[in-house]
């Protein structure tokens, strides 16, 4: 009966492909680790950790950019107001000096005259012009437009009519500026200066205007002239706010009037590629907008080009009705340049070390996959029905620790089937042993007895008559022995144990077996006695079917070696060794299976008999061949201790 029945369906690993190997999985497993721990850390450092007080290099850039923005704004803010307050104080010193008091105070005088005797316009401005008090007022306003280096033009105009009587531009004198904020609103009761940001109605460029009234001494309280101070904004206050550190490239600080109107020319087009023009461009955005409702503070938002910034706003309070918004933003994108930046080396730093990573990933992994898949190869012959195949126990780590135990679990599988067929074949030997017996036993006792009877009666007989007589009580003497080997090895009685030297039980075993002339025995026993506690009948029965196999085997002529030594453990053993020609190392394995044999004659049998006798005896029983080196049967027995020697 064949009992390695494959198994089917199954499936080889190694047939799978590498996708779905152990290596695919730990470079798939170790590459996403990587990269999970590496991103995980970088976003740790770049956020921050959270539950904590750790907040990263993007909380850091933030905070240290919104504390430069809002540095940068207050000192705008403060150097703006101090330079006003200097243009404020300018006019204040001017329109309150003596000499323009005194010398406005003469020519309006001469104007008025020269009005009421009804002389032209023309004629009226030119004699104007070469009054020796006009030209002296007139040197005095250039040289006061020079020292301070700030001014546009300086003029004084006649109230109420808003006729300009004296100007740094000639061109200036006669003109009518009665209807321009900067004369009419000064004239209104309480109000000494005014300023604000309007633009020239003659030329259309935007001027800063610094209105202050001129008081004369005889014209009881009654505002006289007034004194006008013009100032290019983008030649002063611009470059105020675009001078200094802390904005970068993309950083601009940008003024608005209280309609959320640019004052001064932007730094960047608008959205669309357009240019601003200033009073005429509205900004939308929200930091300019809470800045012109006289909010101060910090926010990020989109500004006028639609770019993400940082942006400080504050309000300027210039008068008790003027107030100009201020904005100083920085885009994010330049804040945050030096992160991105550490973004992007991170990033080939991440690729580099998954490089790596998988690398010594598959390194290792071909290292612990090796014996991995030498095992899985194993398991798979194993499911084959090779149940001979061995896994290589070649290292000590749970891998090694594996194999042996599969290996141990292969063993005791085959172990399990072998015993499970030997009980199958005794099953059936039995009931063949049982029919034999009942069936052969009893005429073979009566043709026995008979032929006796007829060798006894006939003791006369010719040779011939005798050998046949011989020759039938042999065969059945023979036939009766194989039924009898047929119930003891279905019915192995247990042995009677007793002390013995297993010198003894060799000797008798010698002079049993029927040893051809031809054979040579060899005995090599010491001296001190082996004693064994064993059953001598059994034991013959063991020796004597090892002796006439090896007779057998060198077909009747040759040597046997037969030495009793005590070996490792204290136990006996017992060697046979012939000068035949071996065994297969195939046949090797089969020897002590029921019904296998080498030999024409026998039922092969009779190794398994020996064998059954070893193990009921503790012992056992192992063979060793090599082809053309015989045949060495080792039988091993535990031993009794004992003093005696031998005689």
């Amino acid at each position: 009966m064949n009992n390695k029945t494959p198994i089917k369906n199954s499936e080889n690993p190694t047939q799978r492909g590498f996708f779905f190997g152990i290596r695919s999985k730990m470079l798939l497993y170790f590459g996403l680790m990587t990269i999970a721990i590496l991103v995980t850390l970088k976003l740790f450092e770049i956020y921050g950790m959270p539950f904590t007080n750790f907040g990263g290099e993007y909380s850091h850039h933030q905070s240290e950019a919104l504390r430069n923005l809002n540095l940068v704004a207050d000192l705008k803010k403060e150097r703006l107001l101090h330079w006003v307050e200097e243009r404020r104080d300018d006019a204040k010193v001017l329109s309150e000096s003596k000499i323009l008091r005194s010398f406005v105070a003469r020519l309006i005088p001469v104007i008025k005259e020269n009005i009421a005797n009804d002389m032209k316009e023309d004629e009226l401005w030119e004699k104007v012009k070469g009054e020796k008090t006009h030209q002296v007022l007139t040197q005095h306003l250039n040289l006061v437009k020079k020292s301070y280096g700030v001014y546009d033009r300086i003029q004084v105009a006649v109230a109420p009519t808003g006729r300009v009587i004296v100007s740094t531009q000639n061109e200036d004198l006669g003109t009518d500026i009665s209807l321009q904020d900067s004369f009419s609103k000064i004239l209104r009761p309480g109000y000494s200066e005014f300023m604000d940001i309007d633009k020239d109605p003659v030329s259309g460029i935007l001027r800063l205007f610094i209105s202050r009234t001129i008081d004369l001494d005889d014209n009881e309280g009654k505002i006289s002239a007034v004194l006008i101070m013009h100032i290019n904004p983008d030649d002063f206050v611009k470059p105020m706010l675009h001078t200094g550190g802390g904005l970068g490239k993309t950083g601009e600080a940008l003024l608005i009037d209280r309609d959320v109107r640019i004052i001064t020319s932007l730094k960047h087009l608008l959205e669309d590629g357009t240019v601003a023009r200033p009073l005429e461009y509205q900004i939308k955005a929200k930091p300019a907008i809470l800045a012109a409702q006289g909010e101060e503070g910090i926010i990020a938002a989109n500004d006028y080009r639609g770019e993400l910034v940082l942006a400080a706003f504050r309000h300027i309070r210039i008068t008790s009705e003027l107030g100009w918004g201020m904005v100083v933003k920085r885009d994010q994108a330049e804040i945050f340049a030096h992160l991105k930046e550490s973004i992007y080396y991170f990033t080939l730093t991440l690729i580099a070390s998954i490089f790596i990573v998988l690398g010594l990933t598959f390194l290792i992994s071909i290292n612990l996959s090796r014996p991995i898949r030498r095992l899985s190869r194993t398991v798979q012959k194993v499911a084959g029905g090779d149940l001979d195949a061995r896994a290589q126990e070649t290292t000590s780590d749970e891998v090694g620790i594996l194999a042996r135990g599969f290996n141990s679990m292969i063993q005791r599988i085959k172990d399990s089937q072998e015993e499970l067929v030997r009980t199958e074949r005794l099953v059936v030997l039995g009931k063949l042993s049982s029919g034999i017996a009942h069936e052969i036993r009893n005429p073979l006792g009566v043709i026995d007895s008979s032929a006796y009877y007829l060798k006894k009666k006939h003791k006369d007989a010719d040779e011939k008559t005798m050998t046949h007589l011989n020759r039938i009580i042999k065969q059945t003497r023979i036939s009766t022995d194989i039924v009898q080997s047929l119930q003891d090895l279905t019915r192995m009685k247990e042995p009677q144990k007793a002390r013995m030297d297993i010198a003894d039980v060799i000797e008798d075993g010698i002079n049993v077996c029927i040893i051809p002339q031809t054979v040579k025995i060899i005995e090599k026993v010491p001296k001190d006695k082996l004693f064994v506690d064993a059953d001598g009948r059994q034991l013959l029965i063991v020796f004597n079917n090892i002796l006439n196999n090896a007779v057998q085997a060198m077909d009747n002529k040759g040597t046997i070696w037969v030495t009793a030594d005590r070996g490792s453990n204290n136990w006996v053993e017992v060697s046979f060794k012939d000068s035949g020609p071996g065994i297969t190392s195939g046949d090797l394995k089969k020897i002590f299976h029921s019904f296998f044999g080498t030999k024409a004659k026998g039922l092969g049998f009779g190794l398994t008999i020996c064998q059954m006798i070893m193990e009921k005896h503790g012992g056992e029983i192992k063979a060793q061949s090599e082809l053309g080196k015989g045949t060495t049967f080792i039988v091993r027995l535990p031993s009794i201790k004992a003093n005696n020697e031998r005689s």
